[in-house]
Parts: C-alpha cells; sequence; structure tokens
C-alpha cells in the first residue's frame, strides 16, 4: 500500500484523513505517491470548502 507520507506531509495526511479529505480506496490505499488529477484536486478542494464552510 502507498499510505507512507514523506515526513514533510505527515501532518498534512493525517489532518487532510481526520477531516475527510483524502479517503482512500476500497482497499485503503491513499495513493500518496501517485500523481493527482485535476478531477482529483477539484473534490479535495471541495470537501475543503464543506469543511469550512
Amino acid at each position: 500500500m502507498d499510505n507512507v507520507a514523506d515526513s514533510w506531509a505527515q501532518e498534512a495526511v493525517e489532518w487532510a484523513v481526520e477531516n475527510g479529505i483524502l479517503y482512500g480506496d476500497e482497499n485503503g490505499n491513499y495513493k500518496l505517491h501517485s500523481y493527482c488529477t485535476r478531477q482529483e484536486m477539484l473534490v479535495f478542494l471541495y470537501r475543503l470548502y464543506e469543511l469550512l464552510r
């Protein structure tokens, strides 16, 4: 699984998971070292927007 964040990103990844911004796939894989599509980035931004409303 690709769930081990680099040290500089660890806190942000934990925060995003705890706040429902980053979800794992059906196997619980966050794919932290994969490229992010524009669609995925928009979903992250939307979830953050909803969290802050």
